[in-house]
């Protein structure tokens, strides 16, 4: 959750929220299995060599996926509007009007304003535990449908992606972190 809230953009919390994420790295590396099998001319029981029926498991399996990747996405976008609703709005003008007014009512303020969030964050709490099931269930669908050794290089593949990233994340937050301290020891020195 607290990924879910940091400033700026991270790598791990896309990898971590795109449900379909799976399925890209399976066809591609089904693509890089198919060529190398075809240039040594040889059979392997990667990723390369998927029966027909595979496919077309894997077919069906992308499109209940993206169609409840759909109804997530319209289930987000609906609790999103609630942040605006007029409970909201309201709260936020009384808080603004306090804050102006120099009243100190701090008891009763917190109690309303839990009373106000706390539903929008159980509800957006259900919404990404959806999309944590569906991410799991696409995974493991993926996995059933592929042999034990065409499963072993799917995720393989899978793993290699996500530490790859993780790894140029990490570098892309110390560089920036880098430039901030520049620029704050700029501003000190001038």
């Amino acid at each position: 959750m607290v990924k879910l809230f940091r400033s700026g953009f991270s790598l791990d919390w896309w990898m971590e929220t795109k449900h379909g994420i799976s399925f890209v790295i399976f066809k591609m590396q089904y693509a890089i299995s198919s060529k190398v099998d075809l240039i040594q001319g040889q059979k392997t029981c990667d990723l390369g060599d998927l029966s027909a029926s595979q496919l077309a498991e894997f077919d069906n399996l992308q499109k209940r996926t993206v169609r409840e990747d759909r109804e997530i996405t319209d289930m987000m976008a609906e609790h999103q509007e609630t942040v605006a609703d007029a409970p909201m709005v309201e709260l936020s003008h009384v808080v603004s009007e306090m804050i102006r007014g120099g009243e100190n009512e701090k008891k009763e303020l917190e109690e309303r304003i839990e009373s106000v969030i706390e539903p929008k964050v159980e509800g957006l709490m259900r919404i990404l535990h959806r999309a944590d099931d569906l991410r799991l269930r696409a995974l493991q669908g993926i996995v059933n449908i592929l042999t034990p050794k065409q499963a072993i290089y799917f995720l393989i593949a899978a793993a290699e992606l996500h530490l790859r990233l993780h790894e140029w994340g990490k570098k892309k937050d110390v560089a920036k972190r880098g430039q901030q301290g520049i620029r704050e020891g700029e501003s000190h020195n001038s």
